[in-house]
Formats: structure tokens, sequence, C-alpha cells
């Protein structure tokens, strides 16, 4: 039994040792956005021209993937309100956002993209923002083989019986330092 938990231990915790790292790194830079955030945006205006006749009865679709194709916009659809005379669209995505107003009459595109740079991008990613449900699955993945890999190394400290009082000492450790922190320092 310990044999197959030691297997699975070792290859499941180097299968998630890239995820990790990742969460790692940007647990840091998520705690501390005064060293790595941008507090304002690139901020770029693109402009082009819709088929009009595409925006009589809007065809959502069409025209997303219209201002997609031309105008370089990327990032899941927000928001898209049909006026009687602009359509209004709104993209998100990890460390960005783009907004568009289109003139219907004449299919005039107004766009304003934001980026935030690539540490907004990984911030976003660590906490599923704007991300879709592939990365909200893998992110719920690889927490799933944190959870793993900690209960398997906990198990594992029961066939080290010279490491297992300081190991379990360390466990114990870790644990009171997050209550103690959390009652005493949180706010």
């Amino acid at each position: 039994m310990f044999k197959l938990i030691r297997t699975l231990h070792i290859y499941v915790s180097m299968f998630g040792l890239a995820a990790l790292l990742f969460f790692a790194v940007t647990g840091i830079t998520l705690n501390h956005p005064d060293w790595f955030a941008r507090s304002e945006p690139i901020r770029r205006q693109v402009t082009g021209t819709i088929d009009p006749a595409a925006l009589k009865e809007p065809d959502k679709l069409a025209v997303v993937e219209a201002l997609r194709s031309d105008l370089h916009i990327t990032g899941a659809v927000g928001t898209f309100e049909v006026t009687d005379d602009e359509c209004f669209i709104d993209f998100k995505r990890p460390g960005g956002a783009a907004t568009v107003v289109i003139n219907r009459q004449t299919g005039q595109a107004q766009a304003t993209i934001d980026s935030y740079g690539p540490v907004a991008v990984i911030n976003d990613l660590h906490m599923g923002r704007d991300a879709g449900g592939p990365w909200k699955l893998f992110i719920d993945i690889s927490a799933l083989l944190m959870v793993f890999v900690s209960i398997t190394g906990m198990l594992l400290l029961f066939k080290l019986p010279k490491r297992q009082r300081l190991g379990f000492i360390l466990g114990g450790t870790g644990l009171a330092a997050c209550v103690v922190v959390y009652l005493f320092f949180a706010p």
C-alpha cells in the first residue's frame, strides 16, 4: 500500500509542480500589487467599419467576429447592448478589456482597448478572472492535485518512523501558524 502511495505521491507531485510554482509566484504578485502591478492601463484607440447591413437587426456573432478580425480585439464578450443608434460591446480577458461603440447607421466602430500588462494577466489567471471554463477546470484540477500530494505526503510519514515525529511537529506548527496569524493578526 505504501509503495503505491509513494509512487503516486512522486509522480502526481511532479505533474503538478509547474502549477504549484505558477500559483506560488502569482500568490506573491497578488499579495504585493504595488511591487508588480501597473496602476494605469496601456490604452489604445482603434477604429474600423462594420457592414451597416449587419447592424440593422444585429447578428451578434457576425459583429463580434468582424471586430475580432478587423480590429484585433480579443477576449470573451461581456455585454452586447443595442440601442436605436448604437451597439455597445464589452470584451473581457485576463489582464485587459475592450469597449466598442458602433454607429448602426454608418458602421463606424470605435474601440478602446486596455491592457494592464503581463503581471495582470497571470494574476487574473491565478483567480480565474475572465479566463473561461477550461482554465477554471485547470485551477480545480491543480487544487485537487495539491490536496492529493499533501495527503499522500502525510501518509508517507507513517512509513518513516525516524522522521515521523519531526514531520508531524512541522506539519502541526504550520497549521498552528495559519490559525494564529488569522486569529490575532487578520483584520
